[in-house]
């Protein structure tokens, strides 16, 4: 008879294992999952909020289209500090990654062909990206837009990420707000 009840305690232990096993491994890849969320969305909107907004005589120098973003902005973050303006473009590839692609950003015309850019992956396994910019468009219509051009930067810009059919990610759509304004 107690051969009969350690038999019953050590099965329940071995499912007690198997489920903490199970349960901090799914646990795990959530955290994983998590951070390259949080640090994605930590350098898109670092890359928004820094935005150079331009100067009275010259315009915001951004483009954007419902799934990619090109503006100049302020990298010192990734510069170990100093003060680095680039030219940044986001985009999908057709490897289906999210790419941050930057170039130091020249004040004045390149006398020759610009060097090919840095790139960096985000994330790996994107469908595309849903862009759209609040503000007053270049016709006064006040609202969301799914294209945006100088010579100002937008009120807000929102990036959605979307991820292929069947796979489980979810992300809810990033909105920031460019943080710096003209010099007067």
């Amino acid at each position: 008879m107690a051969l009969i009840v350690l038999g019953f305690v050590l099965a329940g232990l071995a499912q007690a294992v198997r489920f903490g096993t199970r349960t901090w491994d799914m646990q795990q890849q959530a955290l994983r999952s998590h951070g390259d969320a949080d640090a994605v969305e930590r350098v898109l909107r670092r890359v928004i909020e820094q935005a150079d907004p331009g100067r009275d005589t010259v315009p915001a120098e951004i483009t954007g289209t419902a799934a990619t973003l090109s503006l100049v902005t302020d990298l010192s973050a990734a510069a170990r500090g100093r003060p680095r303006q680039a030219q940044v473009a986001l985009g999908v590839d057709g490897a289906h990654r999210l790419l941050l692609r930057w170039l130091p950003y020249l004040h004045a015309p390149r006398l020759q062909a610009p060097p090919p850019p840095e790139q960096s992956v985000l994330l790996n396994g994107v469908d595309r990206l849903m862009i759209s910019y609040w503000g007053r468009d270049q016709q006064g219509a006040r609202g969301w837009h799914d294209a945006w051009q100088g010579p100002d930067l937008p009120d807000l810009i929102r990036i959605g990420i979307v991820f292929p059919p069947g796979d489980a990610r979810r992300w809810p759509p990033l909105v920031a707000a460019p943080m710096r304004s003209k010099p007067r």
